[in-house]
C-alpha cells in the first residue's frame, strides 16, 4: 500500500476516464469554467494504513511555498502510517500491546522519520491537534493507554513565544493521557541540532534520534526544564563574546543597551565607563537599583553620590526604585533627564522587585508611571538606558518594550556566554537540615593536638533565607547552634538587624565585609547580603588560600532558587565546596500559577467576585462593577511571578538542575545510617529548644520595652538602632495593629501563631458583607485614582462573600460543639470546597490537592478541610480519642481564644464604627453634591417649567432625612434654600406641605 502519492488536479486514467484526485480527497467541488475555476494544483497524498487520505500537501497558486490541507468537513484525525513496509507489527497489535511504546510528534515527515527509526510513532495536524469537545480525538482513544510508555517529540522552535505555545500544547496533551494512565515523557534536544525530530535525523544521524527518545525525561522533570528556557536570552545578540572579561565595546550613544555577562566578568566595570562617558559629555545619569547595599556599591564605583549621601543639589546620582515616584526624597522630574543616561544593574531582581515586593506596594502603581514616563522621555530625547544583569532573558527586554508602549527605540544587545565552570555541591535531600550540620560541625572540628579548641579548622560561611526568632533555620537560632557546637568560635551574624544595629559588629559592614570576615571563624548570612557582594576572589593569584572551608546553605523555601545559587555564589572561589539544605518551597506569588495566565486568570476571579458583591453601586466617582483592572505592568508581573512560581514548584530538583547547568558538581545524600538518625533526632531536639528559647526571650523583651510617642517612632524609624530600640519600634507597630497595649500573651501569639490576618478576617466575617464592602471602598478608591496595581489590591469583601457562601457561620454558631468526620455538614463542606477548590486558591489561598481524594473521587480526612476553613479565621481544633459503643473516636474542639482577643475586637469595632459613620456621612455628601449640581442644571435651562410633585416630594423627604445628621443640618438647609430659588420648585414643595 502506497503512504505517498503525487497526482495532479486533472488526471486521466487509461481507460480515458478524467479524474480530480486531489479535490476529491479533500472533498472539494472541481470548478473547470467561469471566473471561479479551480488554480492548477499539484499535490501529494498521504495516507495512513488503512489507505484513507490524511492530508494533502499541495503547491500554493503564486508558486511560494504550500498548503497543508485536510479533507473538508472531517475535522482533526491521528496519523498511523503504514507498518508492513519496514516490518514492523500492525497498529491493530500496537493498540492492545502495553509493552510497545508510542511516540506522538507533528506532521507526516516527522512520523515518517520516526517509524524509520523503527519507533511506532503517531502524526498529528499540529501541537494542539489532539482534542475534540475537550476529549482526546477518537483516534487516540481506540489506543489502550494504561500504564503504557509515551514520549511526546514536538518541535524545538528558537523562538520564545513559539516554545511557551509548543510546552503549553505539550502538557496538555499529557495530561489527556496521564488521565487515561500513560507513563509519559518528553524529547528534549537543543534547537542548534533540528527544529523538528526529522531534522535532528537529517543533521546529527539516527543515533542522535535514539539517544532523544531514549532519554526523554519524565514530564516533572521537563516542567522544570521549561522553567530554565523562560530564563534564556533567546534574541540574537548585537555582540556576543565568550571571555573571561569583557573586551572594550562600542556601545551605542542612544536607545536600549542590554548586557548579559556572568558574574565576575567585568560588567560593573562596563557601567561605569559608560557613566563616566556620560559625565564628561555633561549629560545627567541615574543609577537605579532594588537594594540600597547594591546601589551604593555600584555609586562608588561610577563615581556617583547615592541620594543619602547628598551634599549638594544635582541631577544624576543613585536611588531605589522605591522612591522613583514624586512624593519620595528623589523628586524626580522627568523634564530634567533629557538626553541622559539610565542604568539599572540586576535588571531581572530589579523588575521582580518593581513588580512584586512588599516594600513598593503603596506606591507601585505610582512609580511605574513614572518610569515608563522616564524611559519614554530618555529614548525620545537621544539618551540611553543600559540594562544588565548575570541571568538577563527575553523577559526583561519585552517589559521594556511594554513600558515603551507606541515609542519606538534600537536595542543593542550584548550576550557574554563565557562560563567558568562550577564548584562541588552536596545536597542534603531530608525533611530538615539536622544531618547537614551535624555533619558539618563534625568534619570541621578542630582536634589539634588531640584536643577540641572548640573552633572550626577552618573558616565557615552560613547562607540563610530567614532572620527572625521565630525561624529555627534563621540566622538568629542558627548563631545560638553554633556558638554551643564550637564555643570558642567567634561568630558574625549579617542580617537585616545586624546592619542596622549600631551597637553591632556587623553595623554598616557590607562596605568593608572582606575586611571584616577576617576576624571571625563563622560568617551567618541572610538575604542582606544580596546581590552585589562579592567575598574574596576565585582568581588564585589574588586568594591563593580560600578564605572559607565551606560554604553552608540552610534555605526555607523562601527564596527562589537562582536567588539561592547567587547566595552559594557570594563566596567566589570555586574551590570552596558546598553543602547545601532546601525546605519545601514557601512564598508563591499570587495563586501559586506557574503561568502568566493562570496568574491573571487568578486575581480576575477576586476582581468578579468584588464586582458581584458591590452590584452595579457607585461610590462618588467609583464605578467598581465597571472597573477595567487592567493595570500597568499586569502583564509583565504575571510573566515574573509565575516564573518564580515554576522554579519554586519543586524547588530542590529546580536547584539541583540549576547548579549542575553552572557546571557543578552534584552529589546528593538520601540515605543516612540509624546513628546518623538518632544524632539527627537529638540535634532536632536541641534546635527546637533553642528556638523556643530565643522566641520567649524576644517577646518578653518587645513587650516590656519602652513605649514610643509618635514624634520617637518618627524619629528612630529609619535611624540606626540599638537592638533596645528595636523591640521598642516593634512594640509600638503592634499597638497600632491591635490598639491595645502589646501584654506578653499578645506578642506571642503575633509572632509564633501569626494571628493579625486570621484575626482581621474573622473580625470582617462577624461584621458581615456590607460592613467590610465600605471598609474596602478605600483600597477600591485610591486603586481606581491612583492607578493602583491589580496584584496588590487586598480586599476581605471577597473573602467574606466566599465564607457566607460555604455557611461557615453555620459550623460555628455552637463553640462547644465536637466536630467528627463523619458528621454530614462537614462531609457536604468537604465536597463543595473541593468542587470550587480553584475559587478558594484566588480568593482564600487555601490550596486542596488531589492527594486530599481517594480513587474514587471522595475526600480522605473531611475535618482536614473544616480545619483548613477554621485555621483562616484563627479557630485551631484540638483532638481527642476515646471509646464509644466499642468503636475508636477522634472528635475535634475548638481551642479557647487568646484572652486578648476579644479587647483587641472591642477597640477594631469602635475603629469599624467611625470608619462606617464616615462612609455614610461621605456617601451622604456625595448625594447633596449631585442634587446641587442638578438643580444648577435645572436653573440654566430656560425651556424648564415646574418640577413635578412627586420629584419635589422625594427631594424634600431625603433633605428632611439627611437633616436628622445634626452636622448636616446647615448643608441640607443650605440645599433647600438653594432649590427653592426655583419659583416652580417652591410651589410644589408648598404644595406637599400643605397635604
Amino acid at each position: 500500500m502506497d503512504t505517498f502519492g503525487i497526482h495532479r488536479d486533472v488526471e486521466t486514467t487509461s481507460s480515458g476516464d478524467v479524474t480530480t484526485p486531489i479535490h476529491d480527497a479533500l472533498n472539494w467541488r472541481y470548478r473547470r469554467f467561469s471566473y471561479n475555476a479551480s488554480k492548477t494544483l499539484l499535490g501529494g497524498l498521504i495516507k495512513d494504513y488503512k489507505g484513507d487520505t490524511w492530508q494533502v500537501v499541495t503547491n500554493r497558486p503564486n508558486g511560494k511555498g504550500r498548503y497543508y490541507c485536510c479533507a473538508k468537513g472531517e475535522g482533526a484525525k491521528a496519523l498511523f502510517l503504514n507498518t508492513e513496509s519496514n516490518g514492523m507489527r500492525h497498529w491493530h497489535d500496537v493498540f492492545v500491546d502495553l509493552t510497545t511504546p508510542i511516540v506522538i510528534t507533528e506532521g507526516a515527515g516527522k512520523t515518517g522519520a520516526l517509524m524509520t527509526c523503527g519507533y511506532y510513532a503517531i502524526g498529528l495536524f499540529g501541537v494542539q491537534s489532539f482534542t475534540k469537545d475537550g476529549e482526546l480525538l477518537p483516534d487516540l482513544k481506540q489506543i489502550d493507554w494504561n500504564g503504557r510508555e509515551v514520549v511526546i517529540a514536538f518541535d524545538e522552535d528558537e523562538k520564545q513565544k513559539t516554545r511557551i505555545t509548543v510546552s503549553k500544547a505539550t502538557f496538555k496533551l499529557v495530561k489527556l493521557l496521564e488521565a487515561q494512565g500513560a507513563k509519559c515523557r518528553i524529547a528534549e534536544w537543543h534547537h542548534a541540532e533540528g527544529k523538528g525530530i526529522d531534522d535532528v535525523m537529517v543533521q546529527q544521524g539516527w543515533k542522535r534520534v535514539e539517544e532523544i527518545i531514549g532519554t526523554a525525561p519524565e514530564t516533572d522533570v521537563a516542567k522544570l526544564t521549561l522553567y530554565f528556557d523562560r530564563w534564556k536570552l533567546l534574541r540574537k545578540p548585537n555582540v556576543k563574546v565568550n571571555a573571561k572579561y569583557l573586551p572594550d565595546i562600542a556601545f551605542p550613544q542612544a536607545g536600549a543597551i542590554f548586557l548579559k555577562s556572568p558574574k565576575g566578568t567585568g560588567k560593573s566595570y562596563q557601567l561605569a565607563n559608560i557613566v563616566k562617558e556620560a559625565i564628561d559629555k555633561d549629560r545627567r545619569v541615574l543609577n537605579i537599583t532594588h537594594r540600597i547595599n547594591l546601589g551604593k556599591a555600584l555609586c562608588q564605583d561610577m563615581g556617583l553620590p547615592w541620594i543619602d549621601d547628598l551634599t549638594s543639589p544635582t541631577n544624576s546620582f543613585g536611588l531605589c526604585i522605591d522612591s522613583l515616584h514624586p512624593e519620595s526624597k528623589a523628586k524626580i522630574n522627568i523634564a530634567d533627564y533629557a538626553g541622559a543616561t539610565v542604568v539599572m544593574d540586576e535588571i531581572e531582581q530589579l523588575y521582580e522587585h518593581l513588580l512584586n515586593s512588599r516594600t513598593c506596594k503603596n506606591k507601585r502603581g505610582e512609580i511605574l508611571k513614572t518610569l515608563r514616563g522616564l524611559f519614554q522621555f530618555v529614548i525620545m530625547t537621544g539618551g540611553r538606558i543600559v540594562f544588565a544583569d548575570a541571568d538577563l532573558s527575553d523577559y526583561s527586554i519585552r517589559f521594556f518594550h511594554e513600558l515603551m508602549g507606541e515609542v519606538q527605540t534600537e536595542i543593542f544587545v550584548v550576550h557574554n556566554a563565557y562560563s567558568e565552570g562550577g564548584y562541588r555541591a552536596v545536597v542534603f535531600d531530608q525533611p530538615a537540615p539536622n544531618h547537614l550540620l551535624n555533619e558539618v560541625a563534625a568534619a570541621f572540628r578542630d582536634t589539634a593536638a588531640d584536643e577540641d579548641t572548640g573552633k572550626p579548622k577552618a573558616r565557615l560561611y552560613v547562607a540563610c533565607d530567614a532572620q527572625k526568632h521565630g525561624s529555627q533555620n534563621g540566622t538568629i537560632n542558627l548563631e545560638a547552634w553554633f556558638g554551643k557546637k564550637f564555643p570558642n568560635a567567634r561568630i558574625l551574624r549579617i542580617d537585616s538587624n545586624s546592619l542596622g544595629d549600631k551597637d553591632h559588629p556587623a553595623y554598616k559592614c557590607i562596605d568593608r565585609i572582606n575586611e571584616i570576615i577576617l576576624a571571625y571563624d563563622i560568617v551567618i548570612t541572610s538575604p542582606s547580603v544580596g546581590t552585589g557582594v562579592s567575598i574574596g576572589s576565585n582568581d588564585r593569584a589574588k586568594e591563593p588560600t580560600p578564605l572559607f572551608g565551606a560554604v553552608i546553605g540552610v534555605f526555607n523555601g523562601v527564596i527562589a532558587e537562582n536567588s539561592i545559587r547567587q547566595a552559594l555564589m557570594r563566596v567566589r572561589n570555586l574551590s570552596v565546596p558546598r553543602f547545601v539544605w532546601v525546605g519545601r518551597a514557601i512564598g508563591f506569588s499570587g495563586n501559586g500559577a506557574v503561568t502568566a495566565s493562570g496568574l491573571i486568570k487568578g486575581l480576575r476571579d477576586v476582581a468578579d467576585f468584588i464586582k458581584a458583591g458591590v452590584e452595579n453601586l457607585i461610590w462618588g466617582s467609583l464605578d467598581v462593577k465597571n472597573a477595567s483592572f487592567d493595570t500597568l505592568g499586569i502583564d509583565g508581573w504575571a510573566r515574573i511571578a509565575s516564573r518564580r512560581n515554576h522554579g519554586l514548584y519543586k524547588l530542590e530538583e529546580t536547584l539541583i538542575l540549576g547548579l549542575q547547568g553552572e557546571g557543578c558538581e552534584v552529589e546528593v545524600v538520601t540515605e543516612i545510617d540509624e546513628v546518623d538518625k538518632d544524632l539527627a533526632k537529638f540535634t532536632k531536639v536541641e534546635r527546637k529548644r533553642i528556638r523556643l528559647e530565643k522566641q520567649r526571650k524576644y517577646c518578653e523583651a518587645v513587650a516590656n520595652a519602652l513605649n514610643l510617642s509618635e514624634e520617637e517612632y518618627e524619629k528612630l524609624k529609619f535611624a540606626a538602632k540599638t537592638e533596645t530600640e528595636q523591640h521598642s519600634i516593634v512594640k509600638y507597630d503592634l499597638r497600632k495593629l491591635y490598639g491595645i497595649e502589646p501584654t506578653l500573651g499578645l506578642v506571642v501569639a503575633h509572632e509564633e501563631d501569626r494571628v493579625y490576618g486570621k484575626w482581621r478576617l474573622r473580625f470582617a466575617f462577624q461584621n458581615g458583607v456590607e460592613a467590610a464592602k465600605k471598609v474596602d471602598f478605600k483600597s477600591l478608591d485610591y486603586f481606581a485614582k491612583n492607578d493602583g496595581t491589580l496584584q496588590d489590591l487586598r480586599l476581605l469583601t471577597a473573602k467574606v462573600m466566599i465564607l457566607n457562601h460555604f455557611e461557615i457561620d453555620k459550623l460555628l454558631a455552637d463553640r462547644d460543639r465536637e466536630f467528627l468526620a463523619t458528621d454530614e455538614d462537614v462531609i457536604k463542606l468537604a465536597k463543595m470546597a473541593y468542587q470550587h477548590r480553584d475559587h478558594l486558591k484566588n480568593v482564600l489561598g487555601m490550596t486542596l490537592t488531589d492527594r486530599g481524594l481517594d480513587e474514587d473521587g471522595k475526600v480522605k480526612k473531611p475535618i482536614d478541610v473544616l480545619k483548613s476553613f477554621f485555621k483562616k479565621l484563627g479557630f485551631d481544633l484540638e483532638s481527642d480519642r476515646y471509646r464509644e459503643d466499642g468503636q475508636l473516636v477522634r472528635g475535634y474542639m475548638i481551642k479557647e481564644d487568646a484572652p486578648e482577643l476579644n479587647q483587641v475586637f472591642a477597640v477594631w469595632q469602635q475603629d469599624l464604627d467611625a470608619r462606617l459613620r464616615e462612609f455614610d456621612r461621605d456617601v451622604k455628601v456625595s448625594e447633596i453634591n449631585a442634587k446641587k449640581a442638578k438643580i444648577e442644571e435645572l436653573k440654566q435651562n430656560p425651556n424648564f417649567v415646574e418640577l413635578a410633585t412627586d420629584w419635589a416630594e422625594a427631594f424634600k423627604s431625603g433633605v428632611q432625612d439627611l437633616v436628622a445628621e445634626s452636622w448636616l443640618v446647615g448643608l441640607s438647609q443650605d440645599l433647600l434654600n438653594l432649590a427653592m430659588e426655583i419659583p416652580s420648585f417652591a410651589a410644589s414643595v408648598n404644595r406637599v406641605r400643605t397635604v
